[in-house]
């Protein structure tokens, strides 16, 4: 079997088809980091909205109600919300310490703004990078790398944000001190 001219172009053909698909690989994450750069700044977004709208209302604010926000969006099951490539829940400090779901549940020593809102990536390294949480007028967020929550299954918890919970939330889990928990800028 010797070299021909055909063999030559079978070879160019799939070097240059090699060639091309590299290039696209580089071309591919960085549209893959734009859409999980946009989710992120969309959950930013819309948790801002919230605590202004807490802010205004102080005094006559209830926690907001995720499934009024985003009725379409809404998991019954989960109690969570599906938008922006986010799961969204919301919590409140049970009776007897703990946390709930259940506004009905929630403990009478606590404010009207002892709340938190958790925004954690549906599919993590995909529709996102980071767990978003408001609680009261404070917007944090954390890289979601030590043990990655996505999707309902996998839900954070509030205790996650550690110390910066009243004590109505019940003790704070040690595991809670390592995470970097950062207020969001910009």
């Amino acid at each position: 079997m010797g070299w021909s001219p055909r063999a030559f172009g079978s070879c160019a053909a799939a070097a240059v088809l090699l060639l091309g698909l590299a290039a696209a690989i580089p071309w591919r994450s960085h549209v893959h980091a734009e859409h999980m750069l946009a989710n992120e700044r969309a959950v930013v977004k819309q948790l801002r909205a919230i605590a202004a709208l807490a802010d205004r209302s102080l005094g006559k604010m209830r926690a907001p109600d995720l499934q009024r926000l985003w009725p379409n969006a809404w998991d019954n099951a989960s109690r969570t919300v599906l938008a922006e490539g986010y799961r969204w829940a919301l919590w409140f400090p049970r009776r007897g310490g703990g946390a709930t779901q259940d506004a009905s549940a929630r403990s009478t020593d606590a404010g009207q703004l002892d709340f938190v809102i958790l925004a954690w990536p549906e599919h993590q390294g995909t529709t996102g990078r980071r767990i978003f949480a408001l609680h009261g007028l404070c917007l944090l967020s954390v890289e979601n790398t030590m043990d990655p929550c996505e999707g309902v299954g996998d839900m954070p918890p509030p205790v996650a944000l550690g110390a910066r919970l009243s004590k109505a939330w019940g003790p704070t889990p040690r595991w809670a001190s390592r995470l970097d928990w950062r207020p969001v800028s910009g």
